[in-house]
């Protein structure tokens, strides 16, 4: 798979029940990733990681999706290991594992590795990596040998550049690169444009050639540049009295409490499973998001984790 390239739908059988990629997918973005083998060091020492991690990637909307060639039954043995490798395990395992028996799966979207693809009986799915956005689209590929586990503070480090720069089409993020830093303006931005797209200011690096294409600005968390993103699930299929509501900055702290109560007191909330209870604080985070201040967000949030405890 190349980046840019639609990732065609497929029906995947997993640890989550079979479904349809694209039924799946909705409107987030995915992290699609392949391991080489179930019961294996390396790969225990990865999912569980990720598993760790998830509501990070909630947090940003990104649903979290696993691959290998090993059997069903494997992964759902397998899944009882990886919590117990877990620091911070979770109830219920956090994202789905699909078993691709046949390796067609693999073999279409490129994770299996060249000198083993000819021979089912050997083939295992190398350390592939895919973010792909809501369009379904490739943003970004990884591939590490079997040999060398995977980064997931980089995987989120990557994901935070790629959904910044999909609102900012005019900047890029340099080496290193971590929310909260310096982004890099693009050159093709012309100087004259710069003032009204970043008032609060670019800085112009001075090169031996004379070039001015170096240009560096923390002025991008302001409107237009600071959009909403999508709740990680909507709320209303939590419960239907949550259909989303409008809010923005001039929503009052009233509302917000109001709607944050609502939640609150949720018949079912306390049975919860713990995916579903993260999920739902994931989104409900990401609703209040742009209302009111910190502070304010913070006293209405803790009238939602008060109702949690019994």
């Amino acid at each position: 798979m190349r980046l840019g390239q639609v990732v065609p739908n497929f029906l995947a059988e997993t640890t989550a029940g079979r479904f349809q990629f694209y039924d799946w997918l909705g409107d987030s973005w995915c992290l699609l990733f392949s391991h080489p083998a179930d019961f294996t060091p390396v790969c225990t020492s990865e999912l569980s990681r990720l598993a760790e991690s998830h509501s990070e990637f909630w947090k940003r909307g990104v649903k979290l999706l696993a691959l290998s060639c090993d059997r069903l039954r494997s992964h759902h043995a397998w899944i009882e290991d990886l919590r117990r490798f877990c620091r911070n395990a979770p109830c219920e395992f956090p994202y789905p594992i699909i078993s691709d028996e046949t390796r067609e799966l693999a073999v279409l979207l490129d994770m299996i590795d060249e000198d083993q693809k000819d021979n089912p009986e050997m083939a295992m799915t190398v350390r592939s990596v895919y973010v792909i956005g809501p369009d379904r689209k490739v943003k970004l590929t990884m591939q590490y040998p079997n040999s060398t586990g995977r980064s997931v503070d980089e995987m989120l480090r990557v994901i935070d550049s790629l959904q910044l720069t999909s609102r900012l089409k005019v900047v890029a993020t340099p080496s290193d690169w971590e929310p909260g830093r310096q982004v890099m303006v693009l050159p093709h931005v012309k100087q004259e444009d710069l003032t009204a797209l970043f008032p609060g200011g670019v800085d112009t690096i001075e090169c031996p050639s004379g070039q001015t294409y170096i240009r560096t600005t923390s002025d991008i968390w302001r409107e237009p540049w600071r959009t909403r993103a999508p709740p990680a699930r909507p709320m209303e299929t939590f419960h239907p009295t949550l259909a989303a509501q409008s809010m923005d900055e001039s929503t009052s702290l009233n509302e917000v409490i109001k709607f944050i109560d609502d939640v609150a007191r949720l018949p079912n909330l306390r049975q919860m499973p713990l995916g579903d209870l993260m999920e739902l604080t994931s989104s409900l985070v990401t609703e209040t998001t742009y209302t009111t201040s910190t502070s304010e967000r913070l006293q209405a949030m803790t009238k939602f984790l008060r109702a949690l405890t019994p």
